[in-house]
């Protein structure tokens, strides 16, 4: 991390951490984070793949389709060259759903990755992302997005199982894979998911 803060001087430090469902992801970041933190003297703005899920796509047959993967690979792009850029916020769609009514939305427009947004300043109770500015919808749809502005000298740290591919590796600074034996990641999908598609790996 010092070697790379000395080579990105006033330029944005790209981290990934991947691997393999319930590998022991999250648990690095948060060590990662910590450490960043006093290495690079700012804290990394941490963005969760978790985000990016597709609430209309949960059952797709293709784990790729279940994500907004074309906007993770522009946020991304946008990330390296110090562009302002949209992250779909899944934690408020949960919780909250969908605007379904956008005839009531701000008339501000954005256009991001080729799709304009709407920007809604009508105020939910939500979770905030540390180094956003705002909340948009997508008019398309009725998700919500929060607005990163272009911002130059920041870390950020992705976090998940399909947030470094191919189109978006050459972006990264540093991609760290992490691994942890099969028995020990199943115990963890049951407690964690109790899905279906857990057990039916585990026959």
């Amino acid at each position: 991390l010092k070697e790379i803060k000395t080579k990105k001087v006033g330029g944005n430090i790209l981290l990934a951490v991947t691997g393999y469902v319930a590998s022991g992801k999250s648990r690095f970041c948060s060590l990662l984070r910590s450490d960043a933190e006093v290495l690079l003297r700012n804290p990394p703005i941490y963005l969760p793949f978790d985000l990016w899920i597709n609430a209309g796509k949960r059952e797709a047959a293709k784990y790729a389709e279940r994500f907004f993967l074309a906007d993770l690979i522009e946020a991304v792009r946008c990330i390296r060259n110090g562009m302002r850029f949209l992250v779909p916020r899944y934690d408020i769609i949960k919780t909250v759903g969908r605007m379904e009514d956008t005839s009531r939305l701000s008339t501000q427009k954005l256009l991001w990755n080729n799709k304009p947004f709407l920007r809604y300043g009508a105020g939910i109770e939500a979770p905030s992302l540390q180094g956003a500015t705002g909340l948009y919808i997508d008019p398309s749809n009725g998700y919500f997005y929060s607005l990163f502005p272009a911002t130059t000298g920041a870390c950020f740290l992705l976090d998940g199982t399909l947030v470094v591919p191919q189109e978006a590796r050459s972006h990264y600074d540093l991609m760290v894979f992490v691994q942890a034996p099969w028995p020990m990641r199943v115990a963890r999908m049951v407690r964690r998911f109790n899905r279906k598609e857990v057990f039916g790996a585990t026959k």
